[in-house]
């Protein structure tokens, strides 16, 4: 077991309650089915304060999902490196989903996972996970776009919008069209010499076609966009860019 990791802002107060960030739209609450689907394939652990549940760099990388209590992510070391703290990204609560692309892909996590409140997790193995979401298409979809959103939020916000897709398709070639048309600034991310993008289009099960997608700034992921749609996006991406 890891030796407890004691936070700034963490420290445990009787009846105090950490408050649980927001849903940005890539941190989905599960219903009771997903619940009892993701029950039948993990192993219950009880959580305590400070609790180290998953480190950064660790070279196995488990799926959590919260039961109870709250999980608290954090980057940086948690030893902290010449008296640098490290901090706590987010806060999320029962019902949410601890994971992402990196996990699929073999990768290493960058963050930690730590407990911000007892509680229960459920602990899946990447490959319990992959066989869940292989046999559930509802489940899978689900997670695998909650995945590829928490990758498009890292790749960049409010910096325009990101396409994806292979530039040889008759899909892309229209789409790009479209695009320089109504004059809208976008940057093309091609599996054929990109890697992100190789892994954000298998995460988003549109490797098997040739159809590209599109990511707003606001981390958002379109298939098979209308003109209006991409219109829309434009112009939220131009406010995003003013106001910040």
């Amino acid at each position: 077991l890891s030796p407890p990791a004691r936070l700034p802002g963490m420290t445990k107060v009787p009846g105090q309650h950490f408050e649980e960030s927001p849903d940005d739209g890539s941190t989905p609450r599960l219903s009771e089915e997903h619940l009892r689907e993701f029950a039948r394939v993990g192993r219950r652990v009880r959580t305590q304060p400070g609790q180290v549940l998953l480190r950064s760099g660790a070279a196995e990388y488990d799926f959590f999902v919260v039961l109870s209590g709250s999980i608290a992510i954090v980057e940086g070391p948690l030893e902290g490196v010449d008296g640098a703290a490290p901090r706590v990204i987010a806060v999320h609560g029962s019902g949410r989903f601890l994971g992402g692309l990196n996990q699929l892909a073999g990768q290493r996590p960058v963050r930690s996972l730590v407990a911000a409140e007892a509680g229960e997790v459920l602990v899946v193995t990447l490959e319990r996970l992959r066989s869940l979401l292989a046999r559930n298409r509802e489940l899978g979809d689900l997670v695998t776009r909650s995945f590829l959103l928490r990758r498009a939020m890292l790749i960049g916000q409010a910096s325009g919008l990101r396409v994806v897709g292979d530039r040889r398709w008759p899909a892309s070639v229209e789409l790009r069209a479209r695009l320089e048309e109504d004059g809208i600034a976008h940057q093309w991310l091609d599996p054929a010499d990109d890697a992100v993008a190789r892994r954000l289009l298998v995460e988003a099960g549109a490797d098997a076609g040739e159809a590209p997608i599109v990511i707003r700034a606001d981390g958002r992921v379109l298939v098979d966009p209308t003109r209006e749609d991409l219109l829309q996006a434009a112009g939220a991406a131009t406010r995003d860019l003013t106001t910040t």
